[in-house]
């Protein structure tokens, strides 16, 4: 509250609305609130109470509401009924105020390089000391390779060309997919690859060193277009909110032209 009285608003405090009102001709539009303000018990110079405090009530209307409760939403869950989770922000929080920072690691191979910090306590996968295992710290390395590590029109391309293997497999946009599932995937294409090369249905998967070593490409081509899609939509910045809908709009983005548009879906 105190940087947001510094940066000009006007703050209430000891003040707690106690309803709020929607207008008559648009039940989901918030028009009033009523309140209630405990003053401060006056103190004198000695120390002692000059007289008890009082509480005192009134409305407040408006054309706006900003619903300020975060995780409560009072607003969406007790009055409008509509909590919507923007699948962008989902598990992320980003929070502090930052004044005269300069540039990590100057002059060193890792200058500008961002920080992270996995809390696996909190999301109750894992804690520190003898249950973190070898097994699940190579799997968080091998998730953090998977993400950045680029792959090519190539793989792609061949691929997509593969039966078995479906377009939401290799589509970043799409839902995280099991890794048993990625798995099922590639054994289907790589027995629907073996039959068309062997009439009698003998497979030779894995006879081959070359075979092997493509399916092990695969695999990884796989992974990393699994584990990418957990950060692609932070990847594309205010985007979202140009192509996440809420209520049938999305934000317009323009400049000199900042609003709301409908949603108009992809056919």
């Amino acid at each position: 509250m105190n940087h947001a009285r510094t940066s000009g608003a006007s703050i209430y405090e000891l003040t707690k609305v106690t309803g709020i009102s929607f207008s008559s001709t648009d039940p989901s539009q918030p028009s009033s609130v009523t309140w209630s303000h405990k003053t401060p018990q006056p103190i004198s110079f000695d120390g002692k109470l000059v007289s008890s405090s009082s509480t005192s009530v009134g409305t407040t209307t408006f054309t706006y509401l900003i619903d300020a409760t975060g995780r409560a939403g009072i607003l969406s869950t007790k009055y409008l009924k509509n909590r919507y989770f923007n699948a962008s922000l989902k598990n992320l929080a980003v929070w502090g105020y930052w004044k005269n920072v300069g540039v990590y690691g100057v002059g060193t191979p890792r200058q500008g390089a961002p920080w992270f910090e996995a809390l696996t306590v909190i999301q109750g996968a894992s804690d520190m000391g003898t249950q973190l295992f070898e097994t699940e710290l190579q799997k968080s390395i091998d998730f953090c390779v998977d993400i950045f590590n680029p792959t090519t029109t190539e793989q792609h391309e061949r691929l997509s060309r593969s039966p078995g293997i479906e377009s939401e497999l290799l589509d970043v946009n799409s839902p995280i997919v099991d890794p048993k599932f990625l798995d099922i995937a590639l054994h289907v294409a790589r027995r629907n690859a073996n039959l068309k090369t062997s009439p009698n249905g003998d497979s030779d998967e894995g006879k081959s060193p070359s075979d092997a070593e493509r399916a092990m490409e695969d695999k990884r081509f796989l992974n990393k277009v699994n584990a990418r899609k957990v950060v692609h939509a932070e990847y594309a910045g205010n985007s979202n909110m140009e192509s996440e809908p809420l209520e049938g709009f999305v934000m317009r983005l323009e400049r000199g032209q900042l609003g709301l548009s409908i949603f108009k879906p992809d056919s």
